[in-house]
C-alpha cells in the first residue's frame, strides 16, 4: 500500500506541534489535512477519573466560558454606544443623539437576559452561577437603566448554554 507522505511528515512533531496545527485546520475547515494530524496522534493507554465526570466538568467549563465571551462582547458593545452617545452630546450633534439613544438600553437589555439565562440554566443544572461569574471576572449584573431583559436573546442563550451541558444536538 502507498503510503502518505504529508501524513509521514505529522509523526515527527510533539503533541503540542500536532494540536497547533489540528486547531488550525479544524478552523479552516481543511478535514483532509486534520484527518492526517489526529491520525499521527500516539494512541496511548491511561487510568483516569471516571469519563462522565470528566464530561460533565468539560461541559461546564465549556459553558463558562462561552458564558463569559457573551458577557464581555455585550459590556464592550454596551459601553461602546454608551461612549458614542457621550461623545454626540459633548458635541451638541441632537440628530444624531435621538438615534442613538436606545443603542445602550439594547446592549443592558441583553447583559440582563444573559444574566438570567445563567441563572435558569445553573439551577437546572445545579450549578453555582456566582462560580460562572468568577471564572468571567464578573459580578451579577447590575441595570443603569430599569429595563426588562431582551426575551428573544434570553431564550437563545438558554437553548445554548443548554446545547453546551448535552441538552441538545452538537
Amino acid at each position: 500500500m502507498k503510503q502518505d507522505r504529508i501524513a509521514n511528515l505529522y509523526e515527527g512533531l510533539t503533541n503540542k506541534e500536532l494540536a497547533a496545527l489540528a486547531f488550525r485546520y479544524m478552523t479552516d475547515t481543511n478535514e483532509l489535512e486534520l484527518k492526517r494530524v489526529v491520525a499521527a496522534v500516539p494512541i496511548k493507554a491511561y487510568e483516569c477519573s471516571d469519563i462522565e465526570y470528566q464530561q460533565w466538568f468539560n461541559r461546564f467549563a465549556d459553558m463558562a466560558a462561552f458564558w463569559a465571551i457573551e458577557y464581555w462582547r455585550n459590556y464592550s458593545q454596551f459601553l461602546a454606544a454608551l461612549w458614542v452617545l457621550h461623545l454626540m452630546i459633548a458635541r451638541k450633534e441632537w440628530d444624531e443623539v435621538q438615534a442613538m439613544i436606545d443603542a445602550p438600553e439594547k446592549w443592558e437589555s441583553h447583559l440582563l437576559a444573559l444574566d438570567r439565562a445563567l441563572l435558569v440554566i445553573c439551577e437546572e443544572h445545579r450549578i453555582d452561577p456566582d462560580a460562572v461569574r468568577r471564572m468571567a471576572g464578573t459580578d451579577p449584573f447590575n441595570p443603569v437603566y430599569a429595563l426588562e431583559p431582551n426575551a428573544e436573546y434570553q431564550a437563545t442563550m438558554q437553548a445554548n448554554l443548554s446545547m453546551l451541558l448535552g441538552g441538545g444536538r452538537r
